[in-house]
């Protein structure tokens, strides 16, 4: 009948997105396993930085949600967001994301090609907001987005 098509097909589609999550773990996994003992694998949905001791989110909001988020997105993401056991996430500053993507040994597998800081500039009527690629590089240069743009965050805390 209809309704057994569609609930098989509203099942095969939450198998293959799990299997999408699953994916994106395991290579966020190995990705925190190649920098060596840099990061600390929580085994609950969060790595820790030995560097900075901050904890952070194992996937990114691309990973997460398999699409891309605009600023105020972002944010509203990261405001609802419970993994770990924890409730108290934010948006990172531009140096704490520089920590992971510009200071070696360096996060790389992250799905997304940038993600949004907390840091807005306001200039006149117009809004940018700081991003860090996740080019893993020494250095970098800030680099700002207009906040309708599409991209990434991945959370941090506390």
């Amino acid at each position: 009948s209809r309704i057994e098509e569609e609930r098989s097909r509203q099942q095969q589609a939450r198998t293959r997105e799990r299997q999408r999550l699953e994916s994106q773990e395991a290579q966020m996994r190995a990705s925190i396993a190649a920098a060596g003992l840099r990061f600390i694998q929580n085994n609950d949905g969060t790595f820790t930085d030995r560097n900075s001791g901050k904890r952070w989110v194992l996937l990114d909001s691309t990973a997460a949600l398999n699409g891309c988020l605009d600023f105020e997105s972002a944010k509203r993401y990261v405001n609802q967001l419970e993994t770990g056991g924890y409730k108290d996430w934010r948006m990172p500053f531009v140096s704490e994301l520089a920590t992971l993507y510009k200071t070696g040994p360096f996060l790389t597998g992250g799905s997304a090609p940038w993600y949004w800081s907390s840091e807005v500039l306001v200039k006149g009527y117009h809004k940018k907001a700081l991003v860090v690629t996740s080019t893993p590089e020494p250095g970098f240069t800030r680099i700002q987005k207009d906040p309708g743009e599409c991209g990434a965050v991945r959370a941090v805390r506390p």
